[in-house]
Protein backbone atom coordinates (compact mmCIF):
# COMPACT_ATOMS: atom_id res chain seq x y z
CA UNK A 1 0.00 0.00 0.00
CA UNK A 2 0.98 3.51 -0.97
CA UNK A 3 0.12 6.81 -0.15
CA UNK A 4 -0.10 9.60 -3.16
CA UNK A 5 0.95 12.92 -1.33
CA UNK A 6 -0.03 14.12 1.79
CA UNK A 7 -3.74 13.37 0.49
CA UNK A 8 -4.60 10.15 3.04
CA UNK A 9 -8.26 10.04 2.25
CA UNK A 10 -7.41 7.73 -1.07
CA UNK A 11 -5.35 4.78 -0.53
CA UNK A 12 -4.00 3.05 -3.82
CA UNK A 13 -4.32 -1.08 -3.86
CA UNK A 14 -3.08 -2.50 -6.38
CA UNK A 15 -5.69 -5.29 -5.99
CA UNK A 16 -8.95 -2.90 -5.92
CA UNK A 17 -8.02 0.05 -7.72
CA UNK A 18 -9.27 2.70 -5.73
CA UNK A 19 -8.85 1.92 -2.60
CA UNK A 20 -11.26 1.07 0.39
CA UNK A 21 -12.00 4.80 1.37
CA UNK A 22 -13.36 5.78 -2.13
CA UNK A 23 -16.06 3.10 -1.57
CA UNK A 24 -16.92 4.74 1.93
CA UNK A 25 -17.47 8.35 -0.46
CA UNK A 26 -19.60 6.60 -3.04
CA UNK A 27 -21.76 5.08 -0.62
CA UNK A 28 -22.13 8.34 1.49
CA UNK A 29 -22.63 9.92 -2.02
CA UNK A 30 -25.57 7.89 -2.78
CA UNK A 31 -26.66 8.67 0.65
CA UNK A 32 -27.02 12.12 0.17
CA UNK A 33 -28.38 11.53 -3.50
CA UNK A 34 -31.17 9.37 -1.91
CA UNK A 35 -31.85 11.98 0.83
CA UNK A 36 -32.20 15.36 -1.66
CA UNK A 37 -34.90 12.55 -3.52
CA UNK A 38 -36.81 12.09 -0.64
CA UNK A 39 -37.03 15.76 0.29
CA UNK A 40 -37.85 16.73 -3.03
CA UNK A 41 -40.70 14.30 -3.29
CA UNK A 42 -41.99 15.29 0.28
CA UNK A 43 -42.36 18.88 -0.77
CA UNK A 44 -43.51 18.04 -4.12
CA UNK A 45 -45.91 15.93 -2.26
CA UNK A 46 -47.20 19.26 -0.78
CA UNK A 47 -48.27 20.48 -3.79
CA UNK A 48 -51.41 20.37 -5.73
CA UNK A 49 -53.64 21.37 -8.84
CA UNK A 50 -55.57 24.23 -7.72
CA UNK A 51 -58.02 23.06 -10.09
CA UNK A 52 -58.13 19.71 -8.46
CA UNK A 53 -59.84 20.70 -5.09
CA UNK A 54 -59.05 17.46 -3.89
CA UNK A 55 -61.72 15.82 -6.13
CA UNK A 56 -60.10 13.38 -7.91
CA UNK A 57 -63.31 12.77 -10.29
CA UNK A 58 -63.13 16.52 -11.10
CA UNK A 59 -60.60 15.55 -13.64
CA UNK A 60 -63.36 13.84 -15.81
CA UNK A 61 -65.16 17.02 -16.24
CA UNK A 62 -64.08 20.28 -17.74
CA UNK A 63 -65.86 23.76 -17.81
CA UNK A 64 -65.76 25.79 -20.41
CA UNK A 65 -65.98 30.11 -21.08
CA UNK A 66 -69.61 30.45 -18.78
CA UNK A 67 -68.71 27.12 -17.08
CA UNK A 68 -66.87 26.21 -13.98
CA UNK A 69 -67.29 23.17 -12.16
CA UNK A 70 -67.62 23.21 -8.71
CA UNK A 71 -67.43 19.09 -7.82
CA UNK A 72 -68.24 15.77 -9.31
CA UNK A 73 -69.58 12.74 -7.84
CA UNK A 74 -70.09 9.47 -9.29
CA UNK A 75 -72.65 7.11 -8.81
CA UNK A 76 -73.92 3.80 -10.66
CA UNK A 77 -76.51 4.20 -12.71
CA UNK A 78 -78.02 0.46 -12.69
CA UNK A 79 -77.82 -2.71 -13.76
CA UNK A 80 -80.13 -1.99 -16.77
CA UNK A 81 -78.60 1.10 -18.09
CA UNK A 82 -78.40 1.35 -22.02
CA UNK A 83 -77.05 5.03 -22.00
CA UNK A 84 -74.21 4.29 -19.26
CA UNK A 85 -73.35 2.43 -16.32
CA UNK A 86 -72.82 5.85 -14.17
CA UNK A 87 -73.88 9.16 -13.55
CA UNK A 88 -72.19 12.15 -13.27
CA UNK A 89 -73.32 14.35 -10.71
CA UNK A 90 -72.03 17.75 -11.75
CA UNK A 91 -72.28 20.75 -9.23
CA UNK A 92 -71.23 23.93 -11.29
CA UNK A 93 -71.39 27.33 -11.76
CA UNK A 94 -73.35 28.88 -14.85
CA UNK A 95 -72.58 32.68 -16.37
CA UNK A 96 -75.37 33.98 -18.63
CA UNK A 97 -73.02 34.97 -21.41
CA UNK A 98 -75.35 34.46 -23.76
CA UNK A 99 -76.40 38.70 -23.95
CA UNK A 100 -79.96 38.54 -23.15
CA UNK A 101 -81.52 37.41 -19.95
CA UNK A 102 -83.36 33.66 -19.80
CA UNK A 103 -84.33 30.90 -18.09
CA UNK A 104 -81.26 28.10 -18.07
CA UNK A 105 -82.86 24.69 -18.58
CA UNK A 106 -81.09 21.96 -17.22
CA UNK A 107 -81.21 19.65 -20.71
CA UNK A 108 -79.71 22.38 -22.39
CA UNK A 109 -76.14 21.37 -20.47
CA UNK A 110 -74.38 19.19 -23.10
CA UNK A 111 -71.23 17.16 -21.34
CA UNK A 112 -69.53 16.34 -24.75
CA UNK A 113 -67.03 13.51 -24.72
CA UNK A 114 -63.43 13.31 -26.42
CA UNK A 115 -65.37 11.18 -28.95
CA UNK A 116 -68.15 13.81 -29.39
CA UNK A 117 -70.96 12.39 -27.98
CA UNK A 118 -73.08 14.70 -26.54
CA UNK A 119 -74.90 13.62 -23.07
CA UNK A 120 -78.05 15.89 -22.28
CA UNK A 121 -77.99 16.94 -18.47
CA UNK A 122 -80.78 15.36 -16.24
CA UNK A 123 -82.15 16.17 -13.06
CA UNK A 124 -84.92 13.08 -12.98
CA UNK A 125 -85.34 9.83 -14.28
CA UNK A 126 -82.89 7.83 -12.41
CA UNK A 127 -82.56 6.53 -8.79
CA UNK A 128 -79.32 8.11 -8.10
CA UNK A 129 -80.61 11.39 -8.56
CA UNK A 130 -83.33 11.22 -6.30
CA UNK A 131 -83.10 14.06 -3.78
CA UNK A 132 -79.67 15.40 -5.02
CA UNK A 133 -80.83 18.03 -7.61
CA UNK A 134 -83.09 21.07 -7.19
CA UNK A 135 -82.05 24.20 -9.75
CA UNK A 136 -83.71 27.72 -9.78
CA UNK A 137 -86.55 28.17 -12.14
CA UNK A 138 -85.63 31.85 -12.01
CA UNK A 139 -84.39 34.29 -14.48
CA UNK A 140 -80.62 34.45 -14.88
CA UNK A 141 -79.70 38.30 -16.21
CA UNK A 142 -77.44 38.91 -18.80
CA UNK A 143 -73.54 38.62 -17.13
CA UNK A 144 -75.33 36.62 -13.80
CA UNK A 145 -73.85 33.63 -12.32
CA UNK A 146 -75.57 31.12 -10.70
CA UNK A 147 -74.70 27.23 -9.47
CA UNK A 148 -76.72 24.26 -10.64
CA UNK A 149 -76.65 20.68 -10.25
CA UNK A 150 -76.98 18.10 -13.36
CA UNK A 151 -76.46 14.84 -13.98
CA UNK A 152 -75.04 12.83 -16.79
CA UNK A 153 -75.40 8.87 -17.69
CA UNK A 154 -71.91 8.07 -19.20
CA UNK A 155 -69.52 5.24 -19.29
CA UNK A 156 -66.90 4.48 -16.60
CA UNK A 157 -63.75 6.42 -17.48
CA UNK A 158 -65.52 8.91 -20.20
CA UNK A 159 -63.98 12.30 -19.73
CA UNK A 160 -65.29 15.94 -21.43
CA UNK A 161 -66.44 19.15 -21.23
CA UNK A 162 -69.47 20.67 -20.10
CA UNK A 163 -71.26 23.57 -22.62
CA UNK A 164 -74.73 25.27 -22.39
CA UNK A 165 -76.29 24.97 -25.83
CA UNK A 166 -79.32 27.43 -25.84
CA UNK A 167 -80.66 25.56 -28.94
Amino acid sequence: MSYVGDERSRVIDSRNRGGCLRHRRTTDTVKRQLFLVAATAALLAGCKDPGAKGDPALGFVRGSTDIVVNSVTIYSAGANSVQGDLIYLVKFTYTNNLGRDFIPQINHFIFEDLVKIRHTGMSTGSPALAGLVSNSDEILKKGASRDYVAGFQVYQNTQGQLVYDPT
